[in-house]
């Protein structure tokens, strides 16, 4: 059974023991979300708290400050889900948010998870007008940007980059070039699930297609994307 460290999912449960899944990061989407899954850290499980861009009209004003104070008091959550999507109508809003996000993941130097679709130059924008003031460690789940985007973000900021099954297919051209310009000091499994069973379906899938991809074995994808994980909750 593979060893898997699942950076990116939204299984609200506890940790199981037979799953194939030795490690797993799982992101809040609404504040509602954030009581729960603090009950639920663990040595194996960690978490991230955020508001996910889909659900900004979810918050309550004073969220950001409810944020702040559960992170002084858990030293160990990170920030997440957060980011931009512009196939939303409200990306306006989506970006204070984000940029509150940032703000809090720098000041207690949290690493923060982030979701974004069609919003990469927005992404860069405000990532390069917050240079000074960054969180410790981003991670983009669910790589869906360009080699170049990659190569600017793995250069310029300290960016990993996660990978589930429906990124990773080795006969698309364009999912082969993003796996093979993404260091293999920043790449990591995801499998954006919400159950375990599906969890360990698309993370068995995603590794043996970058396996492919790199030419590689599936054990030495889990081995490189273990210890970036650890990299990640370390930061």
């Amino acid at each position: 059974m593979f060893n898997f460290s699942d950076a990116h999912c939204h299984i609200y449960e506890p940790q199981s023991e037979t799953s194939g899944i030795a490690h797993r990061i799982i992101n809040a989407v609404t504040e509602s979300d954030w009581e729960n899954l603090i009950k639920i850290q663990s040595d194996s499980v960690f978490v991230c708290l955020g508001i996910h861009p889909w659900h900004i009209n979810t918050a309550r004003k004073s969220w950001d400050k409810n944020l702040y104070n559960i992170l002084k008091q858990n030293p160990k959550i990170m920030i997440g889900e957060t980011g931009l999507d512009a196939s939303k109508p409200n990306i306006g809003p989506q970006e204070e948010f984000f940029i509150r996000h940032l703000e809090i993941a720098h000041n207690l130097k949290r690493a923060i998870h982030i979701h974004c679709v069609k919003a990469w130059d927005r992404l860069l924008h405000i990532l390069k007008n917050n240079r000074e003031n960054l969180p410790p460690a981003i991670l983009i789940h669910g790589f869906s940007g360009t080699p170049e985007i990659i190569h600017e973000l793995a250069t310029k900021y300290n960016v990993y980059f996660s990978y589930s099954a429906p990124q990773t297919n080795p006969n698309i051209t364009r999912h082969r070039n993003r796996i093979l310009a993404t260091p293999r000091t920043k790449i990591l499994l995801e499998s954006d699930a919400n159950t375990i069973q599906t969890a360990t379906t698309k993370l068995t899938t995603a590794c043996e297609n970058i396996a492919k991809i790199l030419g590689i074995s599936p054990n030495e994808v889990i081995s490189i994307t273990n210890t970036n994980f650890q990299k990640v909750i370390s930061q």
